[in-house]
């Protein structure tokens, strides 16, 4: 579907890892006539790694997922951290099933973290999404 997208006009790829398509993303890229300067990618952080190690870590694998150097954007999914719980684990829960948040997280060390990735050449630019300006 990617390739077929790219090869008939489409220049924006919006992928994240909640969506657990970033590998076949990547295959798809890596099959269309596309070249990568020709592209906009855009990936989002998962609530469970807005710690800054656990960004850089699902950062790196976005990357190797999708087979790029660089994503153009890296959004935070949403504002509402969750607790890590192995990078697969993507909605950790507690004993009676409600998702277990991470209420001492500090966005702006996530942020922070962002930035770097900027100045290190892993992403272009960031942002937030799925967030209302009351939030």
């Amino acid at each position: 579907a990617v390739e077929t997208a790219l090869d008939n006009g489409y220049i924006h790829i919006d992928c994240a890892h909640e969506y657990e398509n970033e590998r076949e993303v990547g295959e798809g890229l890596r099959r269309s006539n596309k070249g990568r300067e020709e592209l906009f990618v855009t990936s989002k952080l998962w609530c469970t790694h807005f710690e800054p190690i656990h960004a850089k870590n699902q950062l790196g694998r976005i990357l190797s997922d999708l087979g790029l150097e660089y994503v153009d954007q890296l959004l935070i999914h949403w504002p509402t951290p969750f607790k890590f719980d192995g990078d697969d684990n993507l909605y950790p829960k507690d004993g009676r099933g409600h998702v277990i948040l991470d209420e001492g997280l500090d966005l702006a060390k996530t942020w922070s973290a962002m930035e770097g990735f900027v100045e290190d050449g892993l992403c272009r630019s960031i942002g937030l999404s799925n967030c209302s300006k009351e939030w």
